[in-house]
């Protein structure tokens, strides 16, 4: 709630002084243009101001990828200092067509859907026979979104050009890429090795379109409807009369948003007059997630809190078939085998993520692992036996938990926030006649925690074997969801092949030999690239493209051949 009235000030204050609210752009990088169905796409998404220049507003980034009016993959990325990555797996489900890819902001849904950036890309389904398809058909190309180059370059274009160390290289050899010409300003810079495609398929999206696309845009009306996500991901609910199952105003009650799990990821958040719940998570944990909201009803009446899509609903827009000419068949066989042999051999390198990180860093005041203990068959008894910092207490409504007061030898009054699994557990009752064989640890803390509108006197956070929370009916008040969260840092899998290339028995048909998306300049002038071919033989693109903090450009090409 205080970052809305922040926003709201800020907006208010512009308009004040005649100053208009900061606008927002996006551009999306991607490794190729076209792809089968099963492969891995690789994409960089950079956040810049109505003038080019990179800009840390946003810490999230929306991508959908988009059939007609229809999501088939919706993903949310990190971002940092106007820079994110991710990777879409593609569903092998997909059929052969033009998709769109569509990447915004929460913050640019201020302006419409009109200062979406879009490019179209192309995906073949070798093992779905396609309606589009006729035989020896003509085929025809597709333009992307974002326009085509212009004949004349903006002049913010830098003079950034990438070259190889040879043109003709040999089968799991080992390259280099120098980047010259690099402007003095800092610049986050994206690189790609990527097989080329054949030579009727041209989809000529590029930076340089989108520059010159931008500066001739008009901007929209910016109604401040949406906060910029300048910590993490917003989550958004809508507060629901149980009774009615219709949206319900303002209500008392307190409201908290978990994800089940080992690690504690927990957030408060607060209901405006209309209902509408945000929750603002910093640190949110990544990919796809159980999602659970917990109202603490306070007054009459019992609610819950329905989450929304953080996505935005795509406008329809046909797009011409795809059909592959028969020429083709080569090619496409060669990459399906490619894509086959790296799902049968490499899989575990193809998935390596990173870790989410941790949220609730308080510390503990203790953690009790139950195996270490004697363990009983009653939760009061194991609390009474050797569980000193908590207690279990009869009341006239039931039982219910108490901690200690840090520092002293009482109890405190108010109630502490119980935790199963990372689910807030509003029945005290109900952990009270908990099986605690079914518990390996209690952690506890001591303090006042506060969360939204919310003050708990004490964490008591119960960790399950399993930790999916059995044996717990959760009332109407707790409802869980299913939750993309931001996609994690995924590991582009490339192998280093030096003296012993010919001993590593494992096959090697790398379509993209190269994707390195975290390239910072810092105002150096040079950078260097290594790389390595594959088994596949033929010719391969390498693109440079990249964005300034002053707005500058750069983008270059150049081929080589694995024979």
């Amino acid at each position: 709630m205080k970052r809305s009235i922040l926003l709201i000030m800020l907006l208010l204050t512009m308009q004040a002084y005649g100053q208009s609210p900061e606008r927002e752009r996006v551009y999306l990088q991607t490794d190729k243009q076209l792809y089968l169905a099963g492969e891995l796409l690789w994409m960089k998404l950079y956040t810049t101001d109505a003038d080019g220049r990179l800009t840390p507003l946003s810490k999230v980034g929306y991508v959908e990828l988009v059939a007609g009016s229809t999501p088939e993959v919706q993903v949310m990325l990190h971002i940092a200092n106007g820079a994110g990555t991710g990777c879409i797996e593609l569903p092998h489900s997909l059929p052969t067509g033009y998709y769109r890819l569509i990447a915004y902001t929460r913050y640019m849904r201020n302006e419409g859907k009109e200062v979406f950036f879009e490019k179209t890309i192309g995906l073949i389904n070798p093992t779905r026979r396609s309606e589009q398809a006729s035989p020896d058909t003509a085929f025809a190309p597709v333009t992307s979104d974002s326009g085509s180059p212009a004949s004349v370059a903006p002049t913010s274009v830098a003079s950034a050009r990438i070259t190889s160390d040879q043109t003709r290289y040999t089968r799991r050899s080992r390259g280099e890429l120098r980047i010259e010409g690099l402007p003095s300003e800092s610049m986050s810079l994206a690189v790609s090795m990527a097989g080329i495609d054949p030579p009727s398929f041209v989809l000529p999206a590029s930076v340089v379109a989108w520059k010159e696309q931008s500066a001739r845009q008009e901007a929209p009306v910016f109604t401040g409807a949406y906060e910029a996500e300048y910590e993490g991901a917003i989550v958004e609910g809508q507060l629901i009369d149980v009774a009615t199952n219709q949206p319900a105003g303002s209500a008392e009650i307190g409201a908290m948003l978990s994800f089940p799990g080992d690690a504690v990821h927990l957030y408060g958040g607060q209901a405006d007059k209309d209902g509408r719940v945000l929750f603002f998570t910093a640190s949110s944990p990544t990919g796809r997630n159980e999602a659970v909201t917990v109202a603490f009803n306070y007054g009459n009446g019992l609610y819950r809190i329905d989450l929304l899509s953080p996505f935005a609903s795509p406008e329809y827009r046909p797009m011409p078939p795809l059909r592959p000419d028969s020429a083709w068949r080569s090619y496409i066989e060669t990459r399906m085998m490619g894509l086959r042999m790296q799902e049968a051999y490499i899989a575990d390198s193809l998935s390596r993520i990173a870790a989410s990180p941790w949220h609730f860093r308080h510390t503990p005041t203790r953690v009790y692992r139950f195996d270490d203990y004697t363990r009983f068959d009653r939760m009061d008894v194991t609390f009474t036996e050797f569980i000193p910092q908590a207690r279990i207490i009869q009341t006239p409504t039931g039982r219910t938990f108490n901690t200690m007061i840090e520092g002293q030898a009482g109890y405190t009054t108010g109630s502490p926030l119980l935790l199963l699994d990372n689910i807030p557990v509003t029945d005290h009752e109900q952990m009270a006649s908990y099986n605690p064989s079914l518990i390996k640890s209690l952690t506890v803390y001591l303090g006042r925690y506060k969360w939204g509108g919310l003050i708990f006197d004490g964490v008591l956070s119960f960790e399950t074997f399993s930790h999916n929370y059995p044996g717990v009916s959760f009332g109407a008040s707790t409802q869980l969801f299913d939750y993309n969260a931001p996609l994690p840092f995924r590991y582009f899998y490339a192998p280093v092949y030096e003296e012993s290339r010919e001993k590593s028995r494992l096959p090697d048909f790398r379509h993209t030999l190269l994707w390195e998306p975290s390239i910072e300049s810092h105002g150096q002038p040079a950078i260097t690239l290594p790389f390595y071919t594959s088994d596949l033989p033929g010719e391969y693109l390498i693109t440079l493209e990249g964005i300034g903090s002053e707005g500058s450009i750069a983008r270059s090409t150049c081929r080589i051949t694995v024979e």
